[in-house]
């Protein structure tokens, strides 16, 4: 459902799904262990696709978060990173 402002109606707590983007899965993996750790909130990692020619990868980051501002802290976290290319 969609609130009239045109926002996602969302009930916390949630497991909230972020997509990353980047060219080194090890690294990647260890960045977003160290946010979410560090928010010690329960979470799980998993490798996604990889592009045609192996240069990119995508990792799948499910996290419970208890709050809309946690979620976006957590989203700023991860695009602020050196690793991380993109976050979906």
């Amino acid at each position: 459902m969609v609130t009239l402002d045109g926002k996602p109606e969302i009930t916390y707590p949630c497991r909230w799904q972020y997509r990353l983007i980047g060219r080194f899965a090890e690294l990647m993996e260890a960045e977003a262990k160290a946010i979410v750790d560090e928010l010690e909130r329960p979470h799980t990692l998993s490798e996604g696709n990889k592009s045609r020619t192996g240069k990119f990868v995508s990792m799948e980051l499910s996290v419970e978060v208890r709050h809309e501002e946690e979620r976006l802290l957590i989203y700023d976290r991860l695009t602020k990173s050196q690793v991380i290319m993109q976050v979906l």
